[in-house]
């Protein structure tokens, strides 16, 4: 099976096998009723409609850098409740043992020291304030630990270091009009998928 455009994403997709052939995935997430979102869509000169970026290395499972701690979250936390808007990014041209290499890399991110998956809320102070390149040394937030996933499956890649989740997303954007590298494979939304 391939996917050649996008498509709304239902429950099953993003739980089941359909999910298992394109991982792993980038998935940026709408969270629609939070104060805090809100305020990380608004930060800085890049406002956009995410709050909150993750990556996928399991079906059904997200690897999530969550306030205290990046951890392995179900799935289903973002798709009940009608709460979060999904957009899922892939890299098309992966093989499937390229892929099983990166969900890997992942996976042993999951397992770093407690203190290397601590959240990084001095670098999130620093958008907050202008400031980019403000972080405690080694922790990361949540883009950052896309960035790093980026990093791995697209080596001399010129993805921003520290980016918000709408800045991330509009450098995905360019990439896959560029390159072809990255693409979306879909969106979950709980107006037409839930």
């Amino acid at each position: 099976m391939t996917i050649d455009q996008p498509v709304f994403l239902g429950r099953d997709d993003v739980l089941g096998p359909l999910a298992e052939i394109a991982l792993p995935w980038i998935v940026l997430s709408d969270n629609m009723r939070s104060r805090i979102g809100l305020r990380i869509k608004t930060i800085g000169h890049a406002p956009g409609y995410y709050s909150h970026a993750m990556t996928c290395a399991r079906a059904g499972r997200f690897a999530s850098q969550d306030a205290p701690l990046y951890r392995e979250v179900a799935a289903e936390s973002y798709l009940d409740g009608g709460w979060h808007r999904l957009k899922v990014w892939w890299f098309p041209g992966l093989s499937p043992a390229r892929r099983v290499e990166l969900c890997e890399v992942v996976r042993k991110s999951l397992e770093e020291s407690l203190w290397r998956r601590l959240y990084d809320f001095l670098g999130v102070f620093g958008h907050w304030i202008g400031r980019e390149e403000l972080n405690a040394p080694r922790l990361r937030y949540c883009t950052e630990r896309v960035v790093d996933l980026i990093d791995a499956a697209l080596p001399r890649n010129d993805a921003p270091r520290h980016p918000t989740p709408a800045k991330l997303n509009a450098w995905l954007l360019r990439r896959s009009l560029e390159r072809g590298d990255v693409a979306v494979f879909g969106v979950y939304s709980p107006e037409f998928c839930g």
